[in-house]
């Protein structure tokens, strides 16, 4: 749309295909989520349209007042400036189309968005929409500021109006639609593919990786094979599934350049995860020759049959790849030992492009690492999947699941259907979930587990996983090679073969892994000589000293008494020296975390430092030092200690009353009255006798 164009359209009424707003959608940076609803509304009703108008080209005009002009005049403009949201309009146009993507189907295949200049001083925004190919409806439900539009809904527009359409106007519009379209249709159906059916309702996160694999699947990028890696049950597959889908089903929107002729989805999958157990699949590739024959059956290529050579399979296969753009997905590539594979997806034609999914990562390209879902991701894929299997679920349900999931989809979907298919408990699945030898260890990583038994990257995952804790979710090269005590080579080598094996994340140069990874590992730490837990465990704490309490704890569970109360003693004293060298320093955040580690070790020598910390603070007894360390002998149940506290004061202050009043009254009364028939000195008697006040009935 030009200037005239603009001009133009500026003397028309609202119509189906055309809507104008005075100011864009927010005066911020950014869209909350009913603001993008109310955008995306707008977007979808108009392309759309209304009967009459399907095969027109929909303007989203910003920067015109919605008050329609008399006969011959032109609307009211006002000057939209470029800044926030609209200061970048590629980015807009891209995040657009994915949301759109997202929300409804089918999707559009593209929408254009840029500023006119009506006169000067005045540039207005326009939204130019394509028509769809079909009718398009929601396959989510939409906020907006107004109103909850329901998944399924079709928006259309009556006048100036935005409407829900109702069947009969449906199958109006889809009828203009096919007699319109019908061509394209045709060509859709034509699409050469094997997909399997996604068992998933409706895709829930991974956006950015989506992005970045559409992105990696332009024609424009050089880039042939990308690799999908992560642990087992991360999605990798379904990820891979997804997209290859929408491939299919935008195909008719997508530009020429960007369109797949064929889709080839090859499995090496050789067992899934089901409600009833781990599964054997029997139809799964393994050599290069199940990977022509899957190539040459969808390619429809019936010359190239096994009784070929195989030099000359290849040379034919590679043929047939190059007379269209190909899309071809090898899903579970560690499973597949022929050599003669990789060598093949390394040299693929052109414009054949290549997805690999695989637990263990391999030497191609730069590859897409699935982590753990985010949180509001992985709440709605534990909804969604209560919805598909009708399990009724509580909201505190729902985020205990979601934190023994630990992001893992797998896991999530396993999690439900056990409560579906076999009636268990939701507590009685997380204890499983939680078992080192269930189905969910077994599948998502125990196999790579056992490669590395006697490996030092087996001591490196035990480092990592007794290292690990509230205060450090992550840790440097360095501090694995120091806590593990290996060589550098040793380390390294090790690193690189936990990452490769999906064990482990590197996330700018630190090193973490996934809790159920944890988990299987500390269930197995009792299978390491608890000499070399000792040795760990203290360098842990050397290296960081309140994260040795928290390893002590993880092993407290497994070895004897004796054995730990002497690494909790050598604890103890390191966090203990720490905690002081942090108070002369005046460290505000050390000394309390030194507090809270000498709380959980919870030993004599613990519990003495605590005191003397508070003791040592008691001028400041409103500040933070002061603070948790009463708070920490208070839930140790230390009267004794609070009240020896509170001796050293002329009074008693308000945070040690509010403490005592937290313990047993009548503990806390026996104790007092022990002191005042015990002591000798009257200003001591005398403040006792305030503090017995407080707790009198």
């Amino acid at each position: 749309m030009d200037v005239n164009q603009l001009r133009s359209s500026l003397q028309e009424v609202e119509n189906p295909k055309i809507e104008f707003k005075s100011c864009w959608y927010c005066n911020t940076d950014q869209l909350d989520d009913k603001g993008w609803g109310e955008f995306l509304k707008d977007l979808i009703s108009l392309a759309n349209g209304n009967v009459g108008y399907v095969d027109k080209t929909a303007y989203l005009i910003v920067g015109a007042s919605d008050i329609d002009p008399k006969p011959s005049e032109l609307r009211d403009t006002f000057h939209v400036p470029a800044n926030g949201m609209l200061s970048n309009l590629q980015k807009l146009r891209e995040t657009t189309l994915r949301k759109l993507r997202e929300v409804c189907s089918p999707a559009l295949s593209d929408i254009k968005i840029y500023f006119v200049k009506a006169e000067e001083g005045k540039d207005l925004l326009v939204i130019e929409i394509p028509p769809p190919i079909d009718v398009i409806k929601l396959d989510r439900d939409l906020n907006t500021r107004g109103i909850r539009f329901k998944k399924g809904t079709v928006l259309v527009r009556l006048g100036q109006d935005i409407s829900v359409a109702d069947p009969t106007e449906i199958s109006i519009l889809k009828q203009e639609h096919s007699k319109k379209y019908q061509k394209d249709r045709v060509s859709y159906q034509e699409v050469l593919h094997n997909l399997p059916q996604p068992d998933y309702i409706n895709f829930v996160g991974r956006k950015t990786e989506l992005e970045q694999l559409r992105k990696l699947l332009c024609p424009q990028d050089r880039i042939w094979t990308i690799v999908v890696d992560g642990i087992g049950g991360i999605g990798k597959s379904a990820l891979a599934l997804e997209l290859a889908h929408r491939y299919l089903n935008e195909y008719v929107f997508l530009p020429q350049e960007e369109r797949f002729e064929a889709i080839v989805w090859v499995s090496a999958k050789t067992s899934i995860l089901t409600a009833d157990g781990i599964k054997n699949r029997y139809h799964f590739i393994s050599t290069i020759k199940n990977i022509f024959k899957e190539i040459s059956i969808v390619l429809r290529e019936d010359n190239i049959n096994s009784e070929r050579e195989l030099l000359e399979q290849d040379l034919l296969i590679k043929r047939a790849l190059g007379k269209q753009r190909t899309l071809l997905i090898v899903d579970n590539y560690e499973t597949i030992d022929d050599e003669r594979v990789n060598l093949f997806i390394r040299e693929l034609p052109h414009p054949t492009k290549c997805i690999v999914t695989t637990r263990h990562r391999i030497d191609i390209a730069d590859p897409i690492r699935l982590a753990a879902m985010p949180r509001e991701d992985a709440l709605a894929l534990i909804r969604q999947e209560c919805d598909k299997k009708g399990v009724q679920l509580s909201e505190e349900q729902i985020e205990l699941l979601n934190r023994r999931t630990a992001g893992i989809p797998l896991a999530v979907v396993w999690s439900i259907a056990q409560v579906s298919h076999h009636g268990f408990g939701i507590d009685k699945v997380l204890r499983r979930l939680g078992d080192a030898r269930g189905d969910i260890a077994q599948f998502c990583f125990e196999s790579a587990i056992q490669d590395i038994k006697d490996k030092p990257a087996y001591k490196l995952l035990i480092c990592i996983t007794l290292a690990l804790s509230s205060l450090r979710s992550s840790l440097s090269r360095q501090d694995i090679g120091y806590i593990s005590d290996l060589s550098e080579l040793d380390r390294d080598e090790g690193l690189v073969l936990l990452e490769k094996l999906s064990l482990i994340n590197k996330d700018n140069g630190r090193f973490n892994t996934l809790p159920l990874v944890r988990e299987y590992m500390i269930s197995h730490i009792s299978e390491i000589n608890i000499d070399e837990i000792h040795k760990m465990v203290v360098r842990i704490s050397l290296n960081y000293a309140p994260s040795g309490a928290d390893a002590v704890s993880l092993i407290e569970k497994i070895f004897n008494l004796e054995v730990i109360s002497s690494i909790k003693d050598e604890i103890t004293k390191i966090v203990v020296d720490q905690m002081w060298e942090w108070d002369s320093q005046y460290d505000q955040f050390g000394v309390p975390y030194c507090i809270a580690a000498l709380e959980q070790l919870a030993t004599e020598n613990a519990i003495n430092n605590i005191k003397f910390i508070a003791l040592n603070s008691q001028m400041y007894y409103d500040g933070w030092i002061y603070v948790d360390s009463v708070n920490a002998l208070t839930r140790l149940e230390r009267v004794k200690d609070l009240v020896d506290l509170t001796l050293v004061d002329k009074e008693p202050n308000h945070i040690m009353i509010d403490a005592l009043k937290k313990l047993d009254s009548l503990e806390t009364i026996k104790e007092i009255d022990q002191r005042l028939g015990s002591s000798s000195s009257e200003s001591e008697k005398q403040l006792l006798q305030q503090l017995r006040d407080k707790f009198s009935p």
